[in-house]
């Protein structure tokens, strides 16, 4: 069914099941300025009251991500209020109502982008990728279940001088599995790692792509006893999306 019926435009959404029913978050320009939006749906497609506009502003909010705790929502997404592209986080109830005022994550002269947040049980693991360093790295970071960010950032891929993009984020109910898309072997290739839960590696980098295409945009899940991964690759001469 279609959910947005405005006269703006509606871009990536992101959306996460909170036992009875979807939340759904995007971004919109209805109103002149790319905002995060949000709206509820019930288990059969049914879309349930209205648009909550839950980020709002004369800065753009871009790459909404979401999860649902058990209780409430945690969202990310990068804004440039400060003149810069940092990555931003806040918490809301099932209806779209605020639980408290969203805090920066980021803080440095780099761009942020490619998000990922997961919910570990007890608190959130953000993922990204930025230029602080020069070149595009993978960072991590904790948010504590009240959205306050626990420690400092932490830098996931070191050994490498070429660009890291686009990290996917899974938690296994003790670790971390990170997947991303990276160029240190002279092609753009699926590389992934685990990590404990302050975001310390457990393994070194595994390279999971092998062909002569490029590999982009991974997406990882955990289903208990192993990983499922999907990317997106032009192997073949056109962009299709395999598994592994």
């Amino acid at each position: 069914m279609r959910i947005t019926d405005d006269p703006g435009s509606s871009h990536v959404p992101a959306v996460a099941w909170n036992g009875g029913g979807f939340g759904v978050v995007w971004e919109d320009d209805r109103n002149g300025d790319w905002d995060l939006y949000f709206a509820r749906v019930d288990a059969y497609g049914t879309k349930i009251g209205r648009d909550v506009r839950v980020m709002a502003g004369s800065f753009g909010s871009l790459e909404p991500q979401l999860v649902w705790t058990g209780s409430e929502y945690g969202l990310i997404w990068r804004d440039n209020r400060d003149g810069n592209w940092e990555v931003y986080f806040t918490r809301f109830d099932e209806n779209g109502v605020p639980l408290g005022s969203d805090i920066r994550i980021t803080n440095d002269t780099g761009y942020s982008s490619g998000l990922s947040l997961v919910w570990t049980g007890s608190e959130y693991g953000v993922a990204w990728n930025d230029a602080r360093d020069t070149q595009w790295e993978i960072w991590f970071a904790r948010i504590s279940h009240l959205g306050a960010k626990i420690g400092g950032d932490v830098r996931v891929t070191i050994d490498d001088v070429y660009d890291s993009w686009y990290p996917s984020l899974t938690w296994t109910g003790f670790e971390y599995g990170l997947t991303w898309r990276d160029g240190r072997d002279g092609n753009n290739e699926i590389y992934f790692t685990r990590l404990d839960e302050s975001g310390l590696k457990l393994i070194s980098d595994m390279r999971l792509t092998n062909d002569t295409g490029g590999s982009f945009t991974p997406a990882v899940a955990w289903s208990g006893d192993r990983y499922g991964l999907a990317w997106h690759d032009d192997r073949d001469g056109n962009g299709e999306i395999y598994f592994a």
